[in-house]
């Protein structure tokens, strides 16, 4: 069964987070933070977390194939349909670093530091968002002025990250921005995780038990409970707009994300397992396969697809993380794919502004992909060379920890 879509193929549902997990590594602090939150004290990770390095350049080759995919989703939407899985392949490489970091930093501190936290969100993500927002305004209110008073309202709730909520309840018709949704979702998510984390700890101290194993059998709780929630709610609303309801959704698309984060756990604690590489070769074959067969809005995909593609995903990254030297990781190492994932930030903020106007000015189909990944590589590396790496630079300062706790 097929939920109908009226909308036409490129109405930005089919994106993909940015690649906004690159952390600028804590170091040392103060016990509680220069914007008052406190700190929460945990001194029972393993050290075995401290010995691990969090940079493995195959997850950035990994983010490169899942943009390949989105992008090569919105240049030829007809042939490639299921290019939106890039969305649930990189919620899986997000959840599964940041947590890996909050880790590191409470067995490095023996706490938590909320608010240089969510410094480094913000340094990590702003930047780049604001310049692409404002420049999207300005060329396309040039280019189609009756829409400009509606971009810069689009403009200010992607600022704020509520593009996903505005997309899941059809607040304003589609937009040029539509693409930010899968950054609300996220930075949604991580106001939420990190404190359930902090609880977690305490919680595991409290009672003696391992911290890694109480926050991995936390997230696949939740990760089960929003499938089986996606899955009920569907089934009760077979229409469209439940199906943007929970695409768009905090509490309809983050199972990915919880999956990444037991993964992330298990990993600090160095309690992964090397998997076998047929899993993984598996789980390649099914979400490249994917990349042509899925759609969207089919009722099994919401029902079951999503789980699975979620599922597949963390066992991908599974075998990359405990096999680095394996043939997967060696091939998602080479050099220009780890370029291509370096700057997928850039490349997702962008591609979606460019071929949307290309497509309003009625560009051939031809042009359109070729011109569009071409300006969208070239914005994308100006966005990191000239905006990105020089503000993280200047304001790494402010957002690293200081001192012993």
């Amino acid at each position: 069964m097929k939920l109908l879509d009226p909308s036409p193929p490129f109405r930005g549902r089919q994106n993909w987070p940015a690649a906004s997990c690159d952390p600028i590594t804590s170091r040392v602090g103060a016990r509680r933070t220069r914007f008052g939150f406190p700190l929460v004290s945990e001194n029972r990770l393993s050290s075995s977390v401290m010995s691990k390095s969090i940079y493995i350049p195959a997850l950035d080759g990994l983010r490169a194939v899942a943009v390949i995919a989105v992008v090569a989703l919105h240049g030829a939407p007809t042939y490639l349909t299921g290019g939106f899985i890039g969305v649930d392949m990189f919620f899986v490489i997000s959840g599964f670093l940041i947590t890996l970091l909050c880790c590191q930093e409470f067995a490095a501190h023996g706490n938590f530091d909320f608010g240089k936290f969510y410094l480094r969100r913000a340094i990590r993500l702003w930047p780049a968002l604001f310049l692409m927002l404002v420049v999207v305004v300005f060329i396309h209110g040039a280019l189609s002025p009756a829409a400009a008073s509606n971009d810069l309202v689009d403009a200010g709730v992607a600022l704020v990250y509520l593009s996903n909520w505005q997309r899941a309840f059809h607040w304003t018709p589609d937009s040029i921005f539509g693409h930010t949704w899968s950054l609300s979702i996220e930075e949604q998510f991580y106001l939420i995780w990190p404190p359930m984390l902090a609880g977690l700890f305490i919680l595991a101290r409290k009672l003696n038990k391992s911290t890694s194993l109480a926050i991995a059998v936390a997230a696949l709780t939740l990760a089960f409970c929003v499938m089986i929630w996606r899955a009920k709610y569907i089934l009760l609303n077979t229409n469209i707009e439940a199906a943007d309801r929970l695409y768009n959704g905090l509490d309809g698309h983050s199972d990915g994300l919880l999956l990444g984060c037991a993964l992330g756990a298990l990993y600090a604690k160095g309690a992964l397992r090397l998997i076998s590489g047929y899993f993984g070769a598996a789980a390649g074959a099914l979400l490249l396969l994917s990349i042509f067969v899925l759609r969207e809005h089919h009722l099994w995909m919401i029902v079951a697809g999503y789980a699975v593609v979620a599922t597949a995903s963390t066992l991908i990254v599974w075998h990359i993380v405990t096999n680095q030297q394996g043939v997967a990781s060696r091939l998602l190492s080479q050099r220009g794919i780890v370029f291509i994932g370096r700057i997928s930030y850039g490349i997702y903020l962008w591609h979606y502004p460019i071929f949307w106007m290309f497509r309003e000015a009625h560009v051939p189909k031809a042009l359109l992909a070729t011109a569009g990944v071409f300006l969208s590589l070239v914005a994308a590396w100006a966005s990191f060379v000239f905006v990105e790496q020089p503000l993280s630079q200047r304001l790494r300062p402010f957002a690293v920890r200081r001192g012993p706790t």
